[in-house]
Formats: structure tokens, C-alpha cells, sequence
């Protein structure tokens, strides 16, 4: 990789996109209002099918990479940033095609990666779509590896950033320096939890994480659409994460908020007043739960198998 200079760009920029060219337009539309250089976008595009179509960029300049295949979440974003520290540049500003940057978002997070460059990984308070409400400021996480969001902005440091544990990645800015510390995101996590793994492997390098409160962005959550894939991955994926954080104690405790999550399952299978299809979706996210405790037992990574995303699921950037 390229050492870096003074000269070098303060930003690259990946959109990681899942579907056809309208899904990332407005996003691109908006960080070039927000004066990103077109030059600075790469946009990796998630195929719906291995034979999808390959698309455009949407302004001159983008640059666009197309696989051809979905790599997941980690895979994709992955393709871009090695794009970017091709570049050279100094920070990698990672987003999915459905979040949005409010108004001077890009510039509070580029002005906070350089007055405060002892964090290694920063990124937006995120809202719901159309709402004042923020959901998350980033998160913490327990010594058995149990996460959960911040949803306040409490303890701010003088640069108006809020330490966390771990960033949402629908936007995350990250330091090249820290990249070239720790490697990448792991792609054996296909989607999920691999943004939560690179921060603590940032963070275990020295670095702090946080958010910007300046910086607002909005997301909606993906997780609806895709309920069995979504519970067999939080499952693996969940597990994994707790062994790196607790060892062996994080497994346990990884294992007993499956059994917890399970017991209300058990209860609506159960229940013959239950509608159909309530216990239909009950008994598909019981497969998928201990689906993804086996598979991680038995070390399967990748995406999840093909029969959990036949339930209404569509999986796509890993948002």
C-alpha cells in the first residue's frame, strides 16, 4: 500500500450498493452537494444475479466496481477500500446506498477525523428516515460481547465526538493508518457484526471510536426484510464476535441469549390461537437461530444457506 504524504487525498469515498443504478443515485447526488470530488466515489455494485447487469456510474468520474456476484457486506466494502488505499488517501468514508448524509455531515466528519486523529474510526449520529429521533449513537459492548446502541449523546469531548465501542456500518470514516494497522473487514462474516470486529481489532490497536454528534445521518433498517437470514447470521456471526471479545465466556453467554431468544419462539409454535402465520415465522427463525449456533460451531462462514432466504428475505449490503 501506498505510504501517504501530505499530498495525499483526505477522503475516498465507497458506496456499496446492492440492485440497480437508482438505489445509489440520490446518496451519490448527495455527498457531491455536499462537495465530495466525483473522483473520490467508487461505488462496488452486489449483483442480484450472477448474470446482472453491469451498470453505469452515475456521474462522470465515479468509478464503479461490478462483481458480478454478491460478496455480502464485508466483501463489497472491502473491494472499495483496497480501491481507495490504492489512491492513497488519508480516510475511508464507507456507506450503503439507503443511508443519507444530512446537510454538513460530510464536512463535521472530515473537520473531526482532522482535529482528533486519535480515533481511528468515526461516524454520523444516525436517525430513522423523516424523524428527529436518533437511534444510535454507536454502541457498547459487554465483556461477553452483548452489544447495544447508545441513544444519547452523553459525554461528549471538547471535538463533539461521543466515545463508543463500535460504529454502525451504514457510515463509518476510517483512518488508512488503522487499515494498514489491522487489515480489513473479516468476509467470513459475510454481513454483520464484521464492522463491530474491526473496531475492536482498531481499538485493541490503540485507537479510539466515535461519533460526531454534527454529523446526522439517516438509515432504515434492513433486518425486516430478511428475517431468517438475518437471525441465522446475528446467530453465527453474534457467537464469533462474542468468543473474540470473552473467549470461552462469551460463547456461554452467547448460548444462553439464544436459548433465551428461542424460549419465546418455543411459546408462539406452541399457542394454537397463534395465526398461522406468526407461528410459521416462529419456527423459521427457531431453524435459523440454532442454524447459525451449529454453523458456528462447525466453523461455515460465508453467506447463509440458500433455504433461509426463500421467507420474504432479500439480502443484499448487509444493512
Amino acid at each position: 500500500m501506498p505510504s501517504q504524504t501530505s499530498s495525499a487525498p483526505d477522503i475516498g469515498i465507497v458506496v456499496l450498493a446492492y440492485g440497480i443504478e437508482t438505489v445509489y443515485a440520490p446518496l451519490v447526488a448527495s455527498v457531491l452537494e455536499q462537495g465530495a470530488a466525483a473522483e473520490s466515489i467508487v461505488i462496488v455494485h452486489n449483483s442480484t444475479t450472477p448474470d446482472g447487469p453491469v451498470v453505469s456510474p452515475p456521474v462522470p468520474g465515479v468509478h464503479v466496481i461490478h462483481h458480478g456476484r454478491n460478496l455480502g457486506y464485508a466483501g463489497g466494502m472491502n473491494a472499495g477500500i483496497r480501491h481507495q488505499l490504492g489512491r492513497g488517501v488519508r480516510n475511508v468514508l464507507l456507506l450503503t446506498h439507503e443511508v443519507r448524509l444530512r446537510d454538513g455531515a460530510l464536512a463535521a466528519l472530515r473537520e473531526a477525523a482532522s482535529a482528533a486523529p486519535r480515533f481511528g474510526i468515526l461516524g454520523p449520529a444516525l436517525r430513522f428516515p423523516d424523524s428527529e429521533r436518533v437511534f444510535s449513537f454507536g454502541g457498547r459492548r459487554t465483556r461477553s460481547g452483548a452489544t447495544a446502541h447508545i441513544m444519547e449523546a452523553t459525554g461528549a469531548t471538547s471535538d463533539g465526538i461521543v466515545g463508543c465501542d463500535w460504529i454502525d456500518g451504514a457510515a463509518m470514516l476510517i483512518r488508512a493508518d488503522a487499515l494498514q494497522r489491522v487489515g480489513l473487514m473479516d468476509d467470513r462474516f459475510f454481513m454483520y457484526f464484521e464492522e463491530a470486529d474491526l473496531c475492536l481489532r482498531v481499538q485493541r490497536a490503540g485507537w479510539e471510536i466515535g461519533v460526531v454528534v454534527a454529523a446526522i445521518a439517516e438509515q432504515a433498517s434492513g433486518a425486516a426484510r430478511r428475517p431468517g437470514a438475518f437471525s441465522y447470521l446475528m446467530s453465527r456471526n453474534g457467537t464469533e464476535y462474542a468468543r473474540r471479545v470473552g473467549g470461552v465466556y462469551g460463547v456461554a453467554c452467547a448460548l444462553r441469549r439464544a436459548l433465551s431468544e428461542s424460549g419465546g419462539h418455543v411459546g408462539c409454535v406452541a399457542r394454537r390461537r397463534t395465526p398461522a402465520e406468526q407461528r410459521a415465522a416462529s419456527r423459521a427463525t427457531l431453524e435459523a437461530i440454532w442454524l447459525g449456533m451449529l454453523d458456528f460451531a462447525r466453523r461455515r462462514w460465508g453467506p447463509p444457506p440458500a433455504r433461509l432466504t426463500g421467507l420474504g428475505d432479500v439480502v443484499g449490503t448487509g444493512t
